[in-house]
């Protein structure tokens, strides 16, 4: 019998993967974004998060 909760396989890269459901309208708009300024929804998710970390981290800092 399989696990219902099988173990998240890592690839071989060391990079997660993600299956995303968003609306149909914001998938049509963030394709033709990535388009328009040369790059890739991935990059952009990336990016996004990337700054949220560290706008986070940032916050976090003690003040002297």
């Amino acid at each position: 019998m399989a696990h219902p909760h099988p173990k998240k396989k890592v690839s071989e890269n060391g990079k997660g993967r993600w299956n995303l459901r968003i609306p149909l309208e914001l998938d049509k708009w963030a394709k033709a974004y990535a388009v328009e300024h040369n790059t890739t929804i991935t990059q952009l998710i990336i990016d996004h998060f990337t700054d949220l970390r560290k706008r986070r981290e940032e916050a976090h800092v003690d003040q002297f």
